[in-house]
């Protein structure tokens, strides 16, 4: 009997090391990297933050295996495919759950032959590009009638 794979996680942390290309001196960055430039005072920082002097991943998430998962849920009932996606965002990003909606639109409702977004009080462009300041560029929504996840855009 085959194992089943274990399912991926649908956001995750970009790894950037937060080095800016400035600080390096020649091509020959991994012969160089420990050396330290001699800096005089005036070049030095008038102040120092009270954040964290280096952070890892600088704060960006990866979701675009999130919007692939999406893409590829189309047709489905939008409370699974919900299910689906939260036991697929790893606990330590928990706090990232809110940005399942950047890109459905779970509370809306038609208008006019437009669908209205509950939660933004915008109406859903189907275009690429937003018409006006009053619609937003939400690639999905759930239909208020049957509960399933549509594509606004072709």
């Amino acid at each position: 009997m085959m194992k089943k794979a274990p399912k991926r996680w649908l956001i995750s942390r970009m790894k950037t090391s937060g080095s800016k290309r400035r600080y390096v001196v020649s091509g020959d960055y991994s012969n160089h990297r420990h050396e330290k430039r001699p800096f005089s005072f005036e070049e030095l920082p008038q102040k120092e933050p009270f954040q964290r002097p280096s952070q890892f991943y600088n704060g960006k998430i990866n979701y675009d295996l999130l919007r692939r998962f999406l893409r590829g849920q189309v047709g489905q009932h939008w409370n699974v495919v919900q299910s689906e996606i939260l036991a697929r965002i790893p606990t330590r990003l928990l706090r990232y759950r809110e940005m399942i909606h950047w890109y459905v639109a779970d509370q809306v409702e038609f208008l006019d032959g437009k669908i209205w977004n509950k939660r933004t009080q915008r109406c859903i462009s189907s275009e690429r590009l937003r018409q006006s300041i009053t619609e937003e560029s939400t690639e999905f929504y759930v239909h208020p009638e049957n509960g399933l996840l549509m594509r606004s855009r072709p």
